[in-house]
């Protein structure tokens, strides 16, 4: 899982706010931030890579190395494209800011104005 943020996380105040942050599942076409500094696909993540991380206590970046990977398929998976051509893929419960609020992919299929998502 990954932290999806309302406002973005480069506001520090606000970075680990609850009411800023939701768990959102990472999919295969997900990358994952190196600790040197680049990104791998999460397919090509294996055990021993080093990955940024965060001490849960303090909130210091640290390198958090890679213990053990898992894979599932889930149930679900939507294709999202947002108005500038960038895609994500998304499962029914992964949630996106519209109209100045936390909804899931789900509810936005049901919601024709809830279309106006925030990528942040």
């Amino acid at each position: 899982m990954q932290c999806g943020h309302f406002v973005t996380r480069t506001v520090t105040a606000l970075r680990y706010h609850l009411k800023n942050t939701r768990v959102q599942c990472l999919t295969k076409h997900s990358l994952l931030r190196l600790f040197n500094g680049t990104y791998k696909s999460i397919e090509k993540i294996q055990v021993g890579d080093l990955l940024w991380g965060f001490d849960e206590k303090t909130f210091v970046k640290r390198p958090c190395v890679v213990e053990n990977t898992t894979s599932f398929i889930p149930e679900e998976l939507y294709k999202v494209t947002l108005e500038n051509g960038r895609v994500f893929y998304a499962t029914s419960d992964h949630m996106v800011v519209s109209h100045n609020q936390w909804i899931t992919i789900k509810d936005m299929l049901h919601d024709v104005l809830a279309h106006d998502i925030m990528e942040l």
